[in-house]
C-alpha cells in the first residue's frame, strides 16, 4: 500500500512520486506539502460527506472527480496526512482533527492546529511570532535554510502563503503571521444576559474597582495573618466598601 506522507511532502517530485523515474536534483530535508490547506480539506470532506470517516483511495479519487494514478490526487493525499487530517495506508480514515475542521465549530481552530502541523510552516511561524514577515525572496532564503532545496523553494512558498490564508493567519495583514483565535471560545461562552450571574471576572480584567483590587492584594496568599493585621484589614475594608458600593442609605432599590 502506497503510504503518501512518506513518498510524497518531502522533497520529491510529481513525477517521482507517482512512480516516475528520480530526477537527478538535491532533496529537501524537511516536510511541506504541495497541495494547500484547501485540497486536503477536500480530501476530508469527501471521507466525510461520501463514505462516512473511512474510504478506499479508489472511492477518495472518485469523490475528488480525479485518478488514483494522477500526480494530483498523490499531492491532496499528502497534503491530507502531513496536515494531519487523515491517517491509514491504502484506506483512509478521518483524524480527530479532520473531524474538527468540517465543524464550523471548531473549524477556526482546526484550520490553524494543521497548519502548525507542517514543520516548516511551524518554525516561519516561530520565527516571525509577533513581526513583520520578509518579502517573498526573504521567504524563500529562510526555506532553503530549514531545508527545501533550490528548485522547490517556489511552489514550497507558494503553498505556505495560501495555506496560511486559508488556516487565518493573514487576517491582520500577509505582512505578519497571527494565529486566528478560536472560534471554540466563542462557542462555549455563555450568553450575554447570564454573564452576570455565570461569570465572576477576574481582578486583572479591569472590572474592579482598583480600590478593591488593592484592598484584596492585601490579603497574604500563605502563612501567618496576625490578628491585629486581620482587623486593620476590616477596618480598611469597612471604609473602602461604602466609597465603591455606596452605603445602605445610598442604594437606590429601583
Amino acid at each position: 500500500m502506497t503510504d503518501f506522507t512518506t513518498n510524497f511532502g518531502n522533497g520529491q517530485t510529481a513525477d517521482e512520486a507517482s512512480g516516475g523515474r528520480p530526477a537527478s536534483r538535491e532533496r529537501s530535508t524537511i516536510q511541506f506539502p504541495y497541495s494547500d490547506l484547501t485540497d486536503a480539506f477536500a480530501v476530508a470532506r469527501v471521507i466525510h460527506d461520501d463514505f462516512g470517516g473511512n474510504a478506499s483511495q479508489d472511492q477518495i479519487a472518485a469523490g475528488l472527480g480525479t485518478k488514483v494514478t494522477s500526480s494530483g490526487f498523490r499531492m491532496k493525499m499528502a497534503a491530507a496526512k502531513l496536515f494531519g487530517l487523515v491517517e491509514g495506508r491504502g484506506d483512509a480514515s478521518l483524524t480527530t482533527l479532520g473531524k474538527e475542521i468540517l465543524d464550523p465549530r471548531t473549524e477556526s481552530q482546526a484550520r490553524a492546529k494543521a497548519f502548525l502541523r507542517i514543520p516548516l510552516y511551524e518554525q516561519i511561524y516561530d520565527r516571525h511570532r509577533g513581526s513583520t514577515l520578509p518579502g517573498d525572496r526573504g521567504i524563500e532564503s529562510e526555506m532553503r535554510e530549514l531545508g527545501v532545496s533550490d528548485k522547490q523553494l517556489g511552489k514550497a512558498r507558494q503553498v505556505f502563503t495560501r495555506s496560511a490564508e486559508q488556516a487565518g493567519f493573514f487576517k491582520q495583514g500577509k505582512d505578519r503571521l497571527v494565529a486566528p483565535r478560536s472560534t471554540q471560545v466563542e462557542a462555549d461562552e455563555p450568553k450575554k444576559h447570564d454573564d452576570k450571574a455565570r461569570r465572576q471576572p477576574s481582578f486583572d480584567s479591569g472590572e474592579y474597582d482598583p480600590l478593591i483590587v488593592g484592598l484584596f492584594r492585601r490579603i497574604p496568599a500563605s502563612g501567618e495573618w496576625s490578628s491585629a493585621e486581620q482587623e486593620k484589614w476590616l477596618t480598611l475594608a469597612g471604609q473602602i466598601f461604602p466609597m465603591v458600593y455606596g452605603s445602605d442609605g445610598e442604594v437606590d432599590d429601583t
